[in-house]
Parts: structure tokens; C-alpha cells; sequence
């Protein structure tokens, strides 16, 4: 039968299937198919964020010195000291239902340490923009605040790296934060790369911008935030906590920190006369880039023929992609003795040794 500019295909008199004037089709009962083919260009998991569901959190659940960077995993805020904004790892009361699905966490931006108005923004870049050449994209995502703000958007940038050509961008519509829970969708169509110059450390980033500044004493709390070819907003896509910690250690990975004591993390040998000690880190994911190794002064002690140092930095670094194998070179502040020696290296005060490959 047709009714309403609809075609309605029943059984026992009830309705079965309905096609509607704008062609999408509504099925009633169980659906099975031999075949189902996305029409979305599919590329390994649905959502082409990492950690959107912010259960991930290498680096600490609270961020209170005012820098731009990665606060949770793979988020970035922008941050400085006439714009301070704090970041917090939040998590949901058990048996929530303003947001669905039941999430663990959200991430929340707070501009209270400011004296005054702020910039509030939020960002990822998703390694490789070649693979968005005129691609539709869909942002979706929820948010909440303790006041309502309007005019804010998402910001859509395809940058072509270093020495790359000039990033393109498009902003969503204006949307509003109010105190209640509410999902937003927006749908992007990514500009053609033919002709451009792609260089090294190229991304796709959504990057939440404000059209004024924020008033003071604002909240913005963000949860399950999606981006996916096709331009439907579908279901937020639920991994595991080992599945996104893997994903997130790609770009940043800490080797010996937790509040357990001083232990060894690793062994090497001495060389240079007991100067330095050579050690190499075998990583279960493969990293993005040769990583910036950063805190080995404060994290680590090397031991060595009955002696201790503590660690000076590292003196030399390499990354090998196929093996995913990062070889180091660690300065001894006290000679450690002879050359070729045995060496533990272990971390202290419950420090850790991080790894930054982050775009």
C-alpha cells in the first residue's frame, strides 16, 4: 500500500517494510542478509578517533599547569596562561541514562582557574589526511555544561604536514552547550587532495573552537565523541580498555611508573668506560615515528660491577619500525666502571620513562 508518500509492504495486515519519500527503509522484525556492504569507505574500526570514550589516561586524570597538548590520551587542549583551563577525567554514576550505552568516562574542560573569560578547545589529529580525499565524514558526539554557551562549532582541518601544501578548512554549524546532556551531529565533506603536496606528520583534525571567549566559571563536559565515513551518525563504537590503550600507545607510551617502589625495567650493558649504558626497549605497538624520550633524568638509575648512577639523559636514540625495537643511549652521572659490563636499569620514585610519538 502507499500512504503519506511512503510504500508500505505488509504481512497479516501489519506493516513489514516502509520505504519513504527520502528512500530510507524501515523494517519491522529481524533482518537477514547474505551479504551487507557499508556504503562508507571502510578503513579498520568504525570510529577514526582514538579514545573518543576517554577511558584512556597515560599521562594522569587531572591537568592544572596552563600549556597547549595532549592532556587524555590523543586529546589535545589549548591552554597558556592567559587562557587557563583545567582538565579532568570524569566518570559516569553507574546506571546513568542521559547518555546511552553506559560509558565510563568524560572528559571535562574548566576555565574556574581563570580570572576571567577563556578559550575553551578541543582537538585530535588522526594520522594520514590521505585518506580523506573527498570523503564524507560524521561528527558526532555529547556535551553538557554548567552554563549555557552558544556559538561554538567544530572545525574540520585537512593539514598536509611539513612542507606540505596549506591546510583547508570547514566549520560545522553554530552549535550550544547548555546543562543538559545533548547529542550534536554534524556531516563534512573533505576537499579533494589531487594536487596537493602531502609532507611528513600530515593529519585530519576536529578542533572545537569558540566564536567569542567563554565566560568565566565554565565547565564543558564532552562524552563518546565519533568521527566516521558515510553521512549517518551511527552507534558509538565500544572497544575494550586493551584495545583503545593499544590504539593511544601508537603515540605515547610510559615504561615504569606507578606508585610501586624502585624496580628494574630494563638491562644493558656499560660502554665509554662505564660512562654510559646502552639498553633497548622491545614495544608491544608499533609507534608512529622515532619517540621523543623525555624523563629518563628524573625516572631512571642504573646499576652496574656493585656501583649506581643515576641517569644524565639520554645520549643517543634510534627507532627501528621493523622490528618496533627503540635502542638508547643513557648517560652514567657516576662511572658506572669498565666497559661491557652487565647493567640493571630501574626506575626511581616511582617515575616514569616516556615515550612521545605524537603528531
Amino acid at each position: 500500500s502507499q500512504a503519506s508518500n511512503s510504500m508500505v509492504f505488509a504481512t497479516n495486515q501489519l506493516p513489514a517494510l516502509t520505504i519513504n519519500n527520502s528512500q530510507n527503509a524501515k523494517f519491522v522484525g529481524i533482518v537477514t542478509a547474505t551479504h551487507y556492504q557499508t556504503t562508507a569507505q571502510p578503513y579498520g574500526t568504525k570510529n577514526l578517533l582514538i579514545n573518543g570514550g576517554f577511558t584512556v589516561a597515560q599521562r594522569g586524570t587531572q591537568f592544572t599547569t596552563y600549556t597547549t597538548g595532549i592532556t587524555l590520551d590523543r586529546w589535545g587542549v589549548y591552554r597558556n596562561s592567559t587562557s587557563k583551563v583545567q582538565v579532568n577525567q570524569k566518570t559516569f554514576t553507574y546506571g546513568q541514562t542521559d547518555v546511552p550505552g553506559s560509558p565510563t568516562n568524560y572528559i571535562r574542560l574548566d576555565n574556574t582557574p581563570d580570572d576571567n573569560t577563556t578559550w575553551m578547545e578541543l582537538y585530535q589529529r588522526i594520522e594520514d589526511v590521505t585518506r580523506f580525499s573527498g570523503q564524507t565524514v560524521t561528527l558526532s558526539f555529547w556535551c553538557k555544561s554548567n552554563n549555557t554557551v552558544d556559538n561554538n562549532y567544530w572545525q574540520l582541518r585537512q593539514n598536509f604536514g611539513s612542507g606540505g601544501s596549506a591546510t583547508v578548512s570547514q566549520n560545522s554549524a553554530n552549535f550550544t552547550i547548555n546543562s543538559t546532556w545533548t547529542k550534536h551531529v554534524f556531516t563534512y565533506t573533505t576537499a579533494s587532495i589531487s594536487g596537493k603536496t602531502i609532507g611528513a606528520g600530515n593529519y585530519l583534525e576536529p578542533y572545537l573552537l569558540n566564536n567569542t571567549a567563554v565566560t568565566a566559571d565554565t565547565v564543558f563536559d564532552f562524552a563518546n565523541i565519533q568521527l566516521e565515513f558515510g553521512s549517518v551518525a551511527t552507534e558509538f563504537e565500544r572497544s575494550s580498555y586493551a584495545e583503545e590503550l593499544a590504539k593511544c600507545q601508537r603515540y605515547y607510551v610510559e615504561i615504569g611508573g606507578g606508585n610501586y617502589g624502585n624496580y628494574t625495567i630494563n638491562g644493558g650493558y656499560t660502554y665509554n668506560n662505564g660512562s654510559n649504558t646502552a639498553s633497548g626497549i622491545n614495544l608491544a605497538v608499533p609507534l608512529r615515528a622515532n619517540p621523543t624520550i623525555g624523563n629518563a633524568d628524573n625516572a631512571l638509575h642504573m646499576y652496574s660491577q656493585g656501583n649506581a648512577s643515576t641517569c644524565g639523559g639520554v645520549s643517543y636514540q634510534n627507532y627501528d619500525v621493523n622490528t618496533n625495537w627503540v635502542a638508547m643511549g643513557l648517560t652514567n652521572n657516576t662511572d658506572l666502571g669498565d666497559t661491557n659490563h652487565a647493567a640493571a636499569i630501574a626506575n626511581k620514585n616511582n617515575q616514569a620513562l616516556t615515550l612521545d610519538a605524537e603528531l
